[in-house]
């Protein structure tokens, strides 16, 4: 509450977890001779096992209240936790898998990459705050990809690919099922530029990403309890955006790279979701070594700047609102020192103004920045 400074809740977690996940790649690949050109075959198969298990120490007792947030100095008594602990979480996956890619040298010109992965996923999966039965989960799925490359000019080609999308999730939906995995396809098309014998590098990609089942956080949580967030399954999204980078030698002993990019993401009603990732971001960083005596000495700084971004809470009175954040500005430089050709020092520093902002999650926690 703005007024009182109540409303801040306490809660302590204690798990002890035990995990491992053993995994396994076996692959052959070599080049062959067709139609008078060299291209070359990859063929594999892998395995991947994992298991998992948590034990949850319950508080005992009452957990002591903070009273007005803004009198409050951050400080916190220890918990009490009890020495017995409960079977929070059991974890056995399995995932098993053949794939094949081929590079194919069409014309001295154009190169085509194809291939694909036939996966096989199985999940046994129990969630003591999900409920009392285990969640299996057994998928099977084909992800074919191809891509393209045209060098039109000695220091130009243009590319275009295609890729389908599969990736397993353990996130809740308000009914405690888990949500289905990620389907949906990916498309790119883009140039790159190699100029002033390779010194200076450019490109610019444009991409459309199509998801069905595509996870998006509510704010809410099943029976008010943080270990459960509540996540709505969004069918026919749709993100879209550039990428341009530069990146080269501008001038001798004089380095700059560069980065642009923006994207939208959008249900299939048009509406946007997942707006707690900034839909625009700039990078710049430049470095310079000293001339003569000092050229053992480089200096560079850059910028970092992100758009604004937001993500729904619970106000006291548990209703969603929209907490957003501007865009934010970071600064930073660096110095290093080349004591021998073996032995490097060097000075970061970031966030050089002392910036305050926040990192924004999709669970509506905000943090302060670094």
């Amino acid at each position: 509450d703005r007024d009182s400074g109540l409303g801040l809740e306490p809660y302590a977690y204690r798990s002890d977890d035990h995990g491992r996940q053993n995994a396994i790649d076996v692959y052959a690949s070599g080049p062959f001779q067709l139609f008078g050109r060299q291209h070359e075959l990859v063929v594999g198969a892998m395995g991947a096992w994992r298991h998992q298990d948590a034990y949850e120490h319950q508080v005992v007792g009452e957990l002591e209240g903070t009273g007005n947030f803004f009198d409050w100095d951050g400080s916190y008594p220890e918990p009490t936790y009890s020495p017995d602990a409960d079977y929070a979480m059991r974890v056995r996956g399995r995932q098993s898998a053949a794939y094949t890619a081929l590079r194919l040298s069409l014309a001295d010109p154009l190169k085509l990459i194809a291939g694909a992965r036939l996966s096989q996923w199985k999940n046994d999966y129990f969630y003591i705050y999900s409920g009392p039965e285990p969640f299996l989960q057994n998928h099977d799925k084909l992800t074919p990809y191809a891509g393209l490359i045209y060098d039109f000019l000695p220091q130009w080609s243009t590319f275009a690919s295609y890729t389908k999308i599969f990736n397993p999730q353990n996130y809740f939906l308000a009914d405690r099922s888990i949500i289905e995995p990620l389907d949906g396809y990916s498309t790119e098309i883009g140039i790159k530029g190699s100029h002033f014998d390779g010194k200076l590098n450019t490109a610019l990609t444009l991409f459309d990403t199509r998801q069905d089942n595509v996870s998006n956080p509510t704010g809410e949580y099943i029976d008010d309890n943080p270990n459960l967030p509540i996540y709505a399954s969004v069918d026919g999204t749709r993100s879209r955006g550039f990428e341009l980078e530069v990146s080269g030698e501008l001038a001798r002993h004089w380095n700059l790279s560069a980065g642009w990019s923006y994207f939208k993401l959008e249900d299939g009603d048009g509406n946007g979701i997942r707006r707690y990732v900034p839909r625009m971001t700039l990078r710049t960083f430049t470095t310079y070594t000293l001339p003569g005596d000092w050229n053992k000495l480089t200096v560079g700084g850059g910028v970092n700047w992100r758009s604004k971004n937001e993500v729904p809470v619970s106000n006291p009175s548990f209703e969603l609102e929209p907490v957003s954040q501007k865009g934010v500005a970071l600064a930073s430089l660096m110095a290093r020192y080349e004591i021998t050709p073996r032995i490097t020092a060097q000075l970061n520093a970031d966030n050089l103004f002392d910036k305050k902002y926040y990192v924004i999650d999709e669970y509506g926690n905000l943090y302060f920045g670094q």
